[in-house]
């Protein structure tokens, strides 16, 4: 399995569940949620930021449903913080 990075560096394993979960939550269906953390698992290196996984499910959502990806957009830059 492939390791990401956190914002704060670390290291975590690349969990797909918590792509989908987060693209429910912005408004998607399922399969929407689960076609797109497929696409990005697929294109997954090792180290992979995750902001730059956030972009690109950013940007395959947009394709998909605009309105979610606003809300998932807004969503992100909540967790985030200043």
């Amino acid at each position: 399995m492939v390791n990401v990075e956190k914002r704060n560096g670390k290291k975590e394993q690349f969990q797909r569940v918590k792509i989908v979960v987060s693209i429910r939550k912005a408004g998607a269906d399922e399969e929407t949620a689960r076609e797109i953390s497929e696409q990005i698992e697929r294109r997954l290196k090792e180290g992979m930021k995750t902001r730059d996984i956030r972009k690109e499910i950013t940007r395959l959502l947009q394709k998909r449903n605009r309105k979610a990806a606003g809300a998932y957009m807004m969503y992100k830059k909540q967790m985030q913080g200043p």
